[in-house]
């Protein structure tokens, strides 16, 4: 069973100050470490500025940290060639917070989903990509008439969702979400729960949750972590959930809908 895993990975930004001739660097991780198997629902608890998305960003590759290593089994990811790296891309893959600055305004949502099953999956026949394509829209509730839209056309929950639907038809092996929920109504946020936890188990697929929300993150996760101080810190599984004001806006009643 492949593992993805962040050793004691570190990341400081520079920021400068129009008044401060000095730059001054800003320490988001400090030796974070945090694994991730296959079938496993990890979630990640935290207050705003605290690097969960400094976090996602460095396990899915697209971040660099500066000290500390990202294993996708026993390779580690600095050492990947570009072949080794393209799979790894493929297997990884991120739902951004921002829907609308993540998908390409001047494309029409058709191409934003089969383009990269065109370069990760080149075998398929394009009957077959869209086949696949329309059953992801089908799972998360979407129309398929947008397929024929650009993004500025579509509310933010049908961005939100084309997003989850691009990510899912690659079928990857580890799903990094970060903060998915906040632009979806109640209502579709207990369907993509439901089907992140489905998914998880029939395809093997490892489930990473950013969230604001420890109600969800307890109800969906087997696994807690709370960043602290740029590190990871495991919430006991009989410990509370330290307090998190709630960002998302699924209350309790609707997660209770949530068949856990």
């Amino acid at each position: 069973m492949i593992r993805l895993y962040a050793h004691e990975v570190t990341k400081r930004f520079r920021v400068e100050r129009r008044w401060i001739k000095k730059a001054s660097e800003l320490s988001v991780l400090a030796g974070t470490s945090v694994s991730l198997e296959q079938s496993e629902r990890v979630g990640l608890i935290g207050l705003s500025g605290s690097g969960k998305s400094t976090l996602a960003l460095i396990l899915s590759g697209l971040l660099r940290p500066d000290s500390g290593e990202v294993y996708f089994g026993t390779e580690p990811l600095s050492g990947m060639k570009m072949k080794e790296r393209k799979k790894f891309h493929c297997a990884v893959q991120l739902i951004f917070q921002s829907s609308f600055s993540a998908l390409n305004p001047r494309k029409k949502i058709g191409w934003l989903m089969e383009e990269p099953g065109k370069i990760h999956f080149p075998y398929l026949t394009p009957t077959r990509m869209r086949a696949r394509v329309a059953e992801t829209f089908q799972a998360l509730d979407l129309d398929a008439s947008l397929l024929d839209r650009y993004p500025s056309e579509l509310s933010g929950g049908q961005c939100q969702r084309v997003l989850i639907a691009r990510a899912l038809t690659l079928r990857p092996r580890f799903l990094l979400c970060d903060e998915i929920l906040g632009s979806l109504d109640v209502l579709t946020q207990v369907r993509v729960l439901d089907l992140l936890k489905k998914l998880s188990s029939d395809w093997g697929m490892g489930l990473f949750f950013i969230s604001h929300d420890h109600l969800v993150v307890k109800g969906l996760c087997k696994k807690v972590f709370q960043i602290e101080r740029g590190r990871c810190v495991a919430v006991q599984e009989k410990e509370a959930i330290p307090s998190v004001r709630k960002r998302e806006g699924l209350n309790d009643t609707a997660f209770d809908a949530v068949e856990i």
